[in-house]
């Protein structure tokens, strides 16, 4: 009894001092420029004895990286309800959507538009065959504002659909981080609908017992709230 005692009071210490361990990150580059690089190095200043691991991908490769246990947390965006069973996740951020159209499209001169005005028009969206999580969250989209997507080519990678839109195959849909991979001779519009933007979450598995994983999330709640004045939510299923 008093040996499991005094471990249970090393695992106590462990998973409130954050001494010791690992812990694998992924994250989505570009919609976390900003503020992860800067919040890394500085847990990394005040928890030197724990080892951090990251890795760079897109929304559909860290998802399953956090699925099978390949990483500990993921700062990824759109979240769909059946990923969210077992996990927990804090969102940091909320971003418009963009309408990205060719100047000769006949929404490329509005100040702004809504899915309704949309629906119907050649749309340009991910594969569901190589980006599965892409792909449907806009399909939702249009489904939530009882307008037609009409998807008239599949793209893996937002330079393919860009591409696409250059030469008027339809219009593509991207959040305003990705704004500065469109170049200046596409149009970007906003979409004004409420539910058309998209999230950026802090999201881990709720039985994952690697103790750095609750110092890493407190530590990220404090600094957002101190640098970026921002209120986190915090999600469980």
């Amino acid at each position: 009894i008093v040996d499991r005692y005094q471990q249970a009071l090393v695992m106590v210490k462990e998973a409130t001092s954050s001494s010791s361990g690992e812990m694998r990150i992924g994250f989505l580059g570009t919609a976390c420029q900003g503020f992860l690089s800067e919040f890394v190095s500085e847990f990394i200043s005040s928890h030197p004895d724990i080892k951090l691991s990251l890795n760079c991908g897109n929304i559909d490769s860290l998802t399953t990286q956090l699925s099978e246990g390949k990483s500990d947390i993921g700062v990824i965006t759109y979240i769909n309800k059946d990923f969210q069973t077992g996990f927990e996740s804090l969102e940091i951020n909320r971003f418009r959507l963009f309408l990205i159209t060719h100047p000769n499209h006949v929404f490329s001169r509005r100040d702004y538009i809504s899915l309704s005005d949309l629906s119907g028009y050649p749309a340009v969206n991910f594969s569901a065959m190589t980006n599965p999580i892409a792909s449907d969250y806009n399909r939702q989209l249009f489904k939530k504002s009882n307008s037609k997507y009409n998807v008239v080519s599949e793209i893996t990678s937002i330079e393919e659909g860009i591409f696409f839109t250059s030469i008027n195959q339809g219009f593509f849909i991207l959040p305003e981080y990705l704004l500065m991979y469109v170049p200046e001779t596409l149009c970007k519009v906003p979409i004004i609908d409420e539910h058309a933007y998209i999230t950026l979450n802090l999201i881990w598995k709720k039985q994952n017992d690697n103790p750095a994983i609750s110092p890493f999330v407190n530590e990220f709640r404090i600094y957002m709230k101190n640098h970026y004045n921002n209120t986190i939510d915090t999600k469980k299923d």
